[in-house]
């Protein structure tokens, strides 16, 4: 049986679970760290960080303020636009009181912990892949390295189906992993949905096992490159 495959998403100390600006530190390096708490889509304040991108449509729609509601609700309906932009216009239009209907899948992060730091992938819709080694080096690449596209669409795909575990409830953001559990966050039109557990045990699960195969694959994907 898949251990907590729900992260209880009840009250907690903010010490805890989640910070004033959700803005959580697992790299020794700032730069690193920004990468990854933006990875979430959950912050708008780290995206007003860029001022030139800030200023450049369609992203100065999704950070204006007050929110334009029909162009935000226009962003989230057009696939071909980059899926985290897409994530943060459902995240202010939740904000906003708004229902998002959508159920889509737009992004996958996966967290491996190691004794100091850990491991990131985040695999999009659109097709872009982010990665963030343990010592904070990252890395994009997409549509133009092989075939790598192709699976973060895969990945989604199989995140897809795990979204029908959850019951619609959105988890609060929890501070990054410990010890020897991996964890699989599913940034979706409706918010976040956390899976975690041991190695083994995502890996047999029928849900969990496909989204965890496809990261690996990215990851070894990303070592060749790197190696090439």
């Amino acid at each position: 049986m898949l251990e907590n495959t729900i992260v209880d998403s009840s009250p907690r100390p903010a010490s805890t679970v989640e910070s004033a600006w959700n803005f959580f530190q697992p790299y020794a390096d700032f730069e690193a760290d920004f990468v990854y708490n933006a990875l979430f889509c959950d912050s708008i304040c780290l995206f007003r960080h860029d001022l030139p991108t800030a200023q450049t449509a369609p992203w100065s729609i999704v950070l204006a303020e007050p929110p334009p509601i029909p162009a935000l609700q226009s962003l989230v309906d057009d696939d071909s636009a980059p899926s985290r932009l897409r994530a943060l216009a459902c995240d202010r239009l939740r904000a906003a009181g708004h229902e998002v209907v959508s159920r889509a899948v737009l992004a996958v992060i996966v967290e491996f912990p190691l004794s100091r730091s850990q491991e990131t992938l985040a695999a999009c819709a659109d097709g872009s892949v982010r990665y963030i080694r343990h010592n904070g080096a990252t890395s994009l690449f997409d549509s133009g390295v092989s075939n790598v596209a192709a699976r973060a669409r895969k990945l989604v795909a199989a995140a897809q189906r795990l979204l029908c575990r959850f019951d619609g409830r959105e988890s609060r953001r929890l501070a990054p992993p410990q010890g020897d559990r991996i964890r699989i966050t599913l940034v979706s039109c409706g918010g976040l949905h956390v899976s975690e557990g041991h190695l083994h045990t995502l890996q047999k699960d029928a849900l969990t096992g496909p989204v965890l195969g496809n990261a690996i694959w990215l990851l070894q994907a990303h070592t060749l490159l790197v190696a090439g």
